[in-house]
């Protein structure tokens, strides 16, 4: 306000204001900032009349804006502040303000009271309400005026905060008139800049731009139809904001979708029904619901086309209620209500007559619609999409002979359930084909070759490379169990698949990456800095993310594997605590004494956690089933009971998080892990005498298991460091931790967890990952990096991955390791094929760097010619040669000085049954530490070698059974 004030009266205004709270100041500075153009110049030219007339006008709007109280509040705010004026001999002592606002009478007369346009320009509403109702008395005539407020009586809370905001637009425009509404060029010119502004607007902004362009169209519409536009004004559609690739064939998608079913719907009715229905499906807000209801009407046409062939209302009125009843039968509440209502809207647009068709508006109706019988007659001209299993009967049945029939479904059925549909579909639409060309293909070799080559290469045309390939070889793989069981001919040539690409990248929907940006991204790779540069951030960024998660998640592992190991002492203080498990219902003693008091099972909840360890440790099976052994009302305890007797999903999640970011396991394969397998006796699980463990996890898609060992050492768990825990003593600690309850559960599931509120079993793996996001938001709230949001258990390992292969500058064999994949498949799913081109960019620079070197090399002013110094060039060349891709160890080799360190010893061991004997017996009683530590090598290399050396090795273990106890 101190551009609006003079400069005496802004000084008075700041002290009369520091005598008032903060809240009183906000209050009425605020009131007076809205009102500050209308007081101005009274203000400043001692216009007393101004300034009356000025008071009126704020009581006025005052009353149309505010409550009751409100309105008398902040008028006596403003009258507070005229009298302060006066005695400051800014006002007249002799001008007397309008009185206060005394009753609701007074103050409901005065909210009736028009105020005058020039008046409302004044006041600086920031209200969308008070904005549009000024541009509406302002731009429009009476008669409009009265149409566009029932207009916005019809609409809804959100529909109403769209049409102010898209109508204050229009109404603002520069060029707009009094009588715009009677402007062809104008509306036609104002939708179409509107579009244009939308379009800039971000997709994430609320209202949505489509919603609010929409509105305005709508709102047009009405004005056209009422006859208050000009009914030859034309309309557009809303044009989106060209997106990617991505949303362009979605886009694509959707168009294909909506134009086959209008074609199908077309075949049915006349020329004039179809271009209402077109126009009124186009007119639809959201392409999905386009979509939804085009296919609605082509499922119930044979309902819908009686009346659209003058056969009167009644027949739609009454068959309306029918497709009403069935898909609230097929649909949920809020999916039946909207293709209800929005199907009732375009099917009374292609009536002649005025027709009201029933809306669904509660969950009484839905349930009534729900209820309703249709009759078997209507029932057969709703058009219902076969199953995939239905469809492949149906073929089978109509182009197969009985024996291929019966040999194809038993080929599709020896899939599991999930599996089946995948080929279903292939078989389908081949046996469509092929029966198109000859009803005896079953008898024809070539006819069989040739439809194969032509379905893969339709496929193609449909499909992308990785899908159609799936899809021909199971139609391949179908037809070849025909063949070897002679229900086909023998010369038949099965035509070879399609290839691969090996260079296809698969892109996930969100960065795979624990990363600020996202490295598949296409469209912010312009935006990356220097090869050399982004390497080092991608890899700082990546190690730090890691390193914070592994941080947070050892500190849990420490604390947790200390609460486990405590039970015991705790239990040890309380062991002449008895309890009775025979008693149903009631214990016998209401109290249980005990050296440091008593425990009273009447109040439970109230008792320390130490006696309900005790407690618990006595029940503990009745505790792992999730059960109360005395039907203690209200029980209350939680994860801090469970820590003391084995693992807790939020344990576990932080040792997994330790073992994937060491040995990459997939994190499925991991939840499932196994100590034993059930059948063969196989054991997954291993810890050898040096501490180490090896690991076998078991790769469901690719059926394959993995096999790693991670390295340990013999350090008492309890002993270890938060900075000393490895993947290792993760897995002892797993081992250690949930023995209980595996054995009472008699499970070999690694992951056996003690649940809340749930008996104790492996968590699924949704369990684990709410873990695992209490671990991230502890990372973030530690080192604040955003990023950590959104992470996960497979972004652990996929960052890792792509870190190792950075750490490694490219070496594609480490990070494939890491991984357990092909190399193929790490570079294609792990591994962006952007970042291999920076690794690639900076390898051959530092190529083309010595290449520079070599050249000038044999010149006597070769600084000068390089622009560096003798110090500085001989620092580069070293710094180049010591590149391990261009030089490395052999550089070093050849600027080291030879030394006369020894050559390392080979041991040989002389491999029988008696010799592996003697060097157990050793191990046990010799005195030799260097003899002894080569016999335990020994022992560990039989131990991890293949099955004929294990067999030796317990063969001699055997032998010495009496001797080693």
């Amino acid at each position: 306000m101190k551009d609006e004030l003079d400069e005496i009266t802004f000084s008075q205004l700041c002290n009369y204001i520091k005598k008032f709270t903060i809240n009183r100041q906000r209050t009425f500075l605020a009131c007076l900032s809205m009102y500050i153009n209308i007081l101005t110049i009274p203000f400043s030219k001692k216009d007393s009349s101004g300034l009356y007339d000025g008071f009126v006008h704020i009581r006025i709007h005052l009353c149309s804006r505010l409550s009751f109280n409100s309105a008398k509040q902040y008028y006596l705010y403003l009258l507070d502040f005229i009298y302060f004026l006066q005695k400051q001999e800014r006002i007249s002592e002799t001008f007397s303000p309008p009185c206060k606002i005394s009753n609701e009478n007074e103050y409901e007369t005065l909210k009736s009271t028009p105020i005058p346009i020039e008046v409302l320009e004044k006041i600086k509403t920031q209200d969308n309400s008070q904005k549009l109702t000024l541009l509406i008395k302002k731009y429009c005539e009476p008669k409009l005026e009265i149409k566009i407020n029932s207009y916005m009586q019809t609409l809804s809370k959100e529909g109403l905060l769209r049409f102010r905001i898209s109508a204050i637009s229009l109404l603002s425009s520069s060029d707009v008139s009094f009588e715009w509404n009677k402007s062809r060029s104008f509306i036609e010119n104002a939708l179409t800049k509107y579009n244009d502004e939308l379009i800039l607007r971000s997709p994430k902004d609320f209202p949505t731009s489509r919603s609010l362009f929409l509105s305005l169209q709508n709102f047009l519409n009405y004005l056209i139809k009422s006859g208050h536009i000009p009914s030859d004004v034309k309309l557009k559609k809303y044009q989106a904001r060209p997106g990617s690739v991505l949303t362009k064939e979605h886009f694509e998608s959707h168009s294909i979708k909506l134009n086959n079913a209008l074609s199908q719907i077309r075949k049915h009715i006349n020329n004039q029904s179809y271009q209402i229905i077109e126009e009124a499906i186009e007119n639809l807000n959201d392409s999905k619901v386009q979509i939804n209801a085009a296919n609605d009407i082509r499922k119930y046409i044979e309902l819908i086309k009686p009346s659209t062939s003058n056969l009167g209302t009644a027949i739609l009125r009454e068959n309306f209620h029918i497709i009403s009843a069935h898909i609230s039968k097929n649909y949920v509440l809020k999916s039946a209500k909207s293709r209800i209502n929005t199907l009732a809207n375009v099917l009374e647009k292609t009536q002649k007559k005025d027709i009201n068709l029933p809306r669904l508006t509660t969950e009484i109706e839905y349930n009534a619609l729900r209820n309703t019988n249709i009759p078997e007659l209507i029932m057969q001209k709703i058009a219902t999409k076969l199953s995939s299993e239905e469809s492949l009967n149906e073929a089978l049945r109509k182009y197969c002979s009985n024996n291929v029939s019966r040999r194809l479904l038993d080929y599709v059925n020896s899939y599991k359930p999930k599996e089946r549909k995948s080929y279903r579909k292939p078989l389908c639409d081949f046996l469509n084909q092929v029966c198109d060309t000859s009803k005896q293909w079953e008898k024809s070799p070539k006819i069989i070759q040739r439809e194969l080559i032509n379905y893969r290469d339709n496929l193609l045309d449909e499909l992308d490379r990785s899908t159609a390939y799936q899809r021909y070889q199971n139609t391949k793989n179908a037809l070849k169990v025909l063949i070897e069981h002679g229900l086909l001919p023998s010369n038949t040539i099965i035509p070879k698949n399609i290839k691969i690409s090996s260079t296809v990248e698969k892109y996930s929907k969100n960065n795979p990456l624990i990363l600020q940006v996202d490295l598949k991204d296409k469209e912010n790779q312009h935006n990356f800095t220097s090869s050399k540069e982004f390497i080092k951030f991608v890899q700082s960024s990546l190690s730090n993310n890691l390193n914070q998660l592994l941080e947070v998640s050892k500190e849990i592992i420490i604390s947790g594997y200390a609460k486990f190991t405590s039970k015991d002492s705790v239990i040890s203080k309380y062991n002449d605590v008895k309890f009775s498990n025979e008693t149903h219902g009631v214990i016998s003693r209401d109290q249980i004494q005990s050296k440091e008091g008593s425990f009273d099972l009447s109040s439970f909840n109230k008792s320390l956690l130490e006696h309900k360890v005790v407690y618990f440790d006595y029940f503990f099976d009745q505790l792992i089933r999730n059960e109360k052994p005395h039907n203690i009302q209200d029980i209350k305890f939680g994860t801090e009971v469970f820590e003391y007797f084995g693992l807790t999903p939020l344990v576990a999640s932080a040792m997994q998080v330790v073992i994937t970011e060491e040995l990459g396991f997939n994190p499925h394969s991991l939840y499932e892990a196994v100590i034993s397998s059930p059948n063969r006796g196989e054991v997954f699980i291993l810890v050898n005498d040096e501490g180490s463990v090896r690991v076998k996890v078991y790769k469901k898609r690719a059926k394959h298991i993995r096999n790693v060992s991670a390295e340990g050492n013999n350090i008492p768990l309890s002993q270890l460091k938060s900075d000393e825990i490895d993947a290792a003593s993760c897995l002892k600690m797993a081992l250690e931790m949930s023995e209980r309850t595996r054995k009472s559960l008699n499970s070999e599931h690694l992951w056996s967890c003690l649940l809340l509120g749930a008996p104790a079993g492996l968590p699924w793996s949704t369990t684990f990952q709410g873990a695992f996001n209490k671990i991230r938001h502890l990372a973030y709230k530690k080192s604040g990096s955003e990023e950590l949001k959104m992470a996960t258990l497979k972004k652990v390992r996929s960052s890792k991955g792509v870190l190792i292969y950075l750490e490694s500058q490219g070496d594609t064999l480490k990070a494939t390791n890491y991984l357990g994949n092909q190399i193929k498949t790490a570079l294609k799913n792990y591994i962006p094929k952007y970042l291999s081109e920076l690794i690639y960019r900076v390898k051959i620079r530092a190529f083309q760097n010595i290449l520079l070197y070599m050249s000038v090399s044999d010149h006597e002013n070769q600084f000068d010619i390089l622009k560096l110094s003798k110090e500085s060039y001989i620092d580069q060349l070293k710094h180049a040669f010591r590149n391990p891709d261009m030089g490395g160890l052999l550089f070093s080799k050849l600027t080291t000085q030879p030394t006369n360190s020894q050559k390392p010893i080979t041991t040989y061991f002389c491999l029988s049954q008696k010799n592996v004997a003697l060097a157990l017996i050793y191990i046990k009683e010799g005195k030799d530490l260097f003899l002894k530590s080569e016999c335990e090598t020994v022992v560990r290399k039989l131990s991890e070698g293949p099955t004929h050396l294990k067999e030796i090795l317990r063969k001699a273990q055997k032998s010495l059974e009496g001797r080693l106890m």
